[in-house]
């Protein structure tokens, strides 16, 4: 019988495991967390848990981890020369060489056909936010990515999108509040994400720039004063979507009173961790890493799930 030693394995190459698994971070999983928005209106909703409504949300929710995978994938196989140069993303499949460019084109084509395949298996109006979604990210990817400020709002109106996709998905036409509130909120991420990659300094040095031409038109001045601009916007278009969706409500003056400030406090701490804390260029790991905010996140929700219970 013939045995394999562990030298043996290593000079054969990589296993199918390993192939996997490399895939697998091609289409960055730890990212699909951000496809959990669609199930937002679903919260907001209060009466809104029944199967049909939770089966469409779930439904939105695989087509934007579909749509947004592939749209990783085009997006690395557009900046793998620039990645190269960086010290952390080089490290990403196909700048690394370890997946081959023909082989990521061949992925993303992959993930758009399921796509498709399943709006087409099952046709919904909430399709629709989805191929938005796609057509403006295929768009951000080749071209507006490199235009300061339109690179921001392109990557807001992503989570706008899925917002209108879950709303959709409950039945419900998408508020033109709740989607101010969350480009807002959305806007205030991506700048905060800017920021950080700016550095310490008040420009862009010229290693970040060459990885992110769009960063020329940034300053920190300029994305402070946004910033506070787009933080009081989603606030104010919070507040406005309350009192149009949820005061009429039973005990909807509880969700108002007490989610209202718990809202004000989490953006309140995002700043903090922003401004203070120098932090905040991952704003996904920031959301789900912050134990402050992850407390709020928890009151917050409890806000909404609570008083249809006790009504």
């Amino acid at each position: 019988m013939t045995t394999v030693t562990n030298d043996e394995q290593v000079a054969a190459g990589p296993s199918h495991r390993d192939h996997a698994r490399t895939l697998l971070s091609l289409l960055r999983p730890a990212q699909w967390f951000k496809n959990l928005v669609v199930a937002v209106p679903l919260l907001l909703v209060g009466d809104g848990w029944e199967w049909s409504r939770l089966a469409a949300v779930l439904f939105g929710v695989f087509l934007f981890t579909c749509a947004a995978s592939a749209t990783y994938v085009v997006n690395d196989i557009a900046d793998h020369e620039r990645d190269r140069a960086h010290p952390v993303k080089r490290g990403r499949p196909i700048a690394s060489g370890a997946v081959s460019v023909r082989r990521a084109v061949a992925v993303a084509a992959l993930l758009y056909a399921v796509t498709v395949a399943a709006m087409a298996v099952r046709p919904m109006a909430l399709a629709v936010p989805v191929v938005l979604y796609i057509a403006l990210n295929l768009l951000y990817s080749t071209v507006l990515k490199h235009v300061a400020l339109v690179d921001v709002f392109m990557l807001a109106s992503g989570f706008a999108l899925r917002v209108a996709c879950g709303s959709l998905a409950v039945g419900d036409r998408p508020s033109p509040w709740l989607l101010i509130c969350v480009l807002s909120a959305s806007l205030l991420l991506g700048l905060g994400k800017r920021r950080r990659e700016m550095g310490d300094g008040a420009v862009a040095d010229l290693g970040a720039l060459l990885h992110r031409p769009a960063l020329s038109g940034y300053s920190r001045q300029l994305i402070d004063s946004l910033v506070a601009v787009t933080g009081a916007v989603a606030v104010v278009g919070y507040v406005a979507y309350l009192s149009v969706e949820v005061t009429g409500r039973p005990v909807g003056w509880f969700t108002v009173m007490a989610s209202t400030p718990l809202v004000m406090f989490g953006l309140a701490r995002y700043l903090q961790v922003l401004i203070v804390g120098e932090e905040g260029g991952d704003p996904v790991r920031t959301l789900v890493t912050d134990r402050p905010l992850l407390v709020v996140g928890a009151l917050w929700s409890l806000c909404f799930v609570l008083p249809p219970l006790v009504a």
